[in-house]
């Protein structure tokens, strides 16, 4: 992927800020007390070395400089819902902001749009996604439902790092980054990569 200049920040260094959000609860350890019985109890602490390691990011102490806004779409709310997904996402946020300087300075501001159960509901948050022009990266959640609708509504026109891809447009749609495609999902996109990597193998 390359970087593409968004207000003077590049896609890359926005994708650092995205990578707390993919990883914070990998780099948490354990307090040392139990959750039910044999269990671990859930991580209260971050590894900050961990942390740095899977950002990529330079900066210590606080962000000052004028914030970053970061769409979210998730699914919660209904049958199927991931609210861990924006809790972790806020987390990581505040983690980045308060203890590795943000992105190049700038603190990341999240804005939220959930989609309950309703493949409509992608297109109001793709809608609201493209209205806020201070918006310059969406981060999709785990969505069962609206993948469709919010990738047309998108269409490209702001780029869409998605966290868990599944079949369909989370690996077509245009200007779209899957982080994580499902099994599903990466089958659909063996077959273009093997014959992109037979094309670009030297003849003997």
């Amino acid at each position: 992927m390359s970087a593409t200049p968004i207000g003077g920040l590049g896609l890359t260094a926005l994708a650092l800020a995205v990578g707390l959000t993919m990883g914070l609860t990998a780099c948490a350890t354990d307090d040392g007390g139990t959750g039910a019985v044999g269990e671990p109890a859930a991580p209260t602490t971050i590894d900050a070395a961990l942390a740095k390691t899977v950002t990529g990011a330079a900066g210590t102490g606080r962000a000052t400089g004028s914030p970053i806004t970061i769409g979210l779409v998730n699914q919660q709310g209904g049958p199927v819902s991931n609210p861990e997904f924006t809790v972790a996402a806020k987390a990581a946020a505040d983690y980045l902001n308060a203890e590795l300087g943000g992105v190049g300075g700038h603190p990341v501001k999240l804005a939220t749009c959930d989609i309950v159960s309703a493949e409509s509901q992608g297109q109001r948050c793709g809608q609201q996604m493209l209205a806020d022009d201070a918006i310059k990266l969406v981060v999709q959640g785990g969505l069962n439902v609206g993948t469709q609708s919010l990738h047309a509504t998108l269409d490209g026109r702001k780029p869409d790092l998605v966290a868990v891809a599944n079949p369909g447009p989370d690996v077509t749609a245009k200007n779209t980054y899957a982080l994580n495609a499902s099994s599903l999902a990466g089958r659909a996109s063996t077959p273009i990569f093997l014959d992109t990597s037979s094309r670009r193998r030297p003849s003997r």
